[in-house]
């Protein structure tokens, strides 16, 4: 398995190659980016109004949010057209509104390529900086579709995308399913408990998971948090499906606790429950840090590496191992940075300690026409 892994990266290596060589001179990689989504803006009624027509009308797109839009989007999703963009709108991706109204972000095949580039070039550094990893077997976040988070309508090609594999082309896709660790039809369950025992059973058999990928740190910790409180009946439910060892872990962690104090004695031992476990993906940051942080405690031999900055719109930012954090994705979007006196600049100009927010401009999506600022992302350079 380990000779397949290697394979993998050599198949995806290309990509890594790409972007270290834009990495090398961000001002010409980030200006063929942009003459890239000038080329496809000049093609679609929505640069045909603002009249752009060279890359020295740039000025002419506006900086807006998505309510400035969002008529264009509607517009598009009744007659079935593509007036953003110059490609054809493969579906719309609902956000969870977490920071205000819902909204509907259209996804092309470009726009999802700059997503699996992403991945291809995270997937290729893990494998050649990171742990070594044996078995593959990975799990990626699956959110529950919960009967109080269904909208009664949806609008026509409305899709949520459930986990992290679903970002990328239907090859890539095909390969990782082949590794994936999730129960059939676990993101159509709308009951959580039902979901979370569902989704523990499926770790609890996989003894040889080596990958978690999530987005919330939290996530992971209330799963586990279920397994705990429930490991009694886990344990009888699958006494034909796991190793004795594992039962026991379950069913008297104490003998396996014996450094703990003894008011932890009942805890299990996660970091032996999945003793092939090596890496942990999900945010760090902010809000997020105590979270990671928690999870670094019970996994004290994985690396939980904080993913990059990404939205539903784009990504922005990947963590790569030999950066020790995460680097803009300087050949798939193209960046400005507006600093406390409105002045823009571009990735080249960023000033060391600066705070700066981030414009966006994506291929092949609205955000490649318009740059969309929907909350204060700060990056600090």
């Amino acid at each position: 398995m380990r000779l397949i892994i290697q394979l993998f990266g050599k198949l995806i290596e290309s990509a890594s190659r790409d972007f270290y060589q834009a990495l090398e001179n961000p001002k010409i990689a980030q200006q063929k980016v942009k003459e890239e989504i000038l080329k496809s803006l000049i093609k679609s009624d929505y640069g045909r109004y603002l009249r752009v027509k060279t890359i020295e009308d740039w000025h002419r797109i506006p900086i807006v949010e998505y309510h400035n839009i969002e008529n264009w989007i509607h517009t598009q999703q009744q007659d079935k057209t593509s007036l953003l963009t110059s490609e054809k709108v493969a579906f719309y991706e609902k956000t969870s509104g977490s920071r205000g109204a819902a909204k509907f972000i259209p996804y092309t095949n470009t726009l999802r390529r700059s997503f699996n580039q992403m991945f291809c070039i995270w997937t290729h550094d893990l494998i050649k900086y990171g742990p070594k990893f044996t078995t593959g077997k990975l799990y990626f976040c699956i959110s529950p579709q919960l009967a109080e988070n269904k909208p009664s309508q949806k609008p026509s090609a409305c899709k949520s995308l459930q986990d992290n594999s679903e970002y990328l082309d239907s090859w890539l896709k095909w390969v990782i399913s082949q590794f994936l660790v999730s129960p059939s039809g676990l993101n159509k369950i709308s009951n959580a408990e039902k979901f979370k025992h569902q989704l523990a059973q499926s770790l609890l058999t996989s003894e040889n998971l080596e990958i978690i990928s999530i987005w919330s740190p939290t996530f992971l910790k209330v799963i586990l948090d279920y397994i705990q409180k429930n490991r009694k009946q886990l344990a009888l439910e699958l006494a034909t499906k796991i190793s004795v060892k594992r039962r026991l872990m379950l069913l008297q962690p104490h003998l396996f606790q014996q450094i703990l104090l003894k008011n932890h004695r009942d805890k299990i031992p996660w970091n032996l429950l999945w003793s092939e476990l090596k890496l942990i993906s999900c945010w760090d940051s902010a809000n997020a840090a105590d979270g990671a942080d928690f999870l670094r405690s019970l996994f004290p031999n994985v690396l939980v590496q904080g993913k990059g900055l990404l939205a539903t719109e784009a990504p922005m930012t990947i963590p790569l191992i030999p950066a020790k954090g995460c680097v803009p994705l300087l050949n798939e979007v193209f960046f400005e940075f507006l600093d406390e006196s409105a002045f823009i600049y571009q990735l080249h100009e960023l000033k060391q300690g600066k705070t700066y927010e981030i414009i966006i401009s994506q291929k092949e999506d609205y955000i490649a026409i318009v740059s969309e600022i929907e909350c204060v992302l700060p990056i600090y350079i």
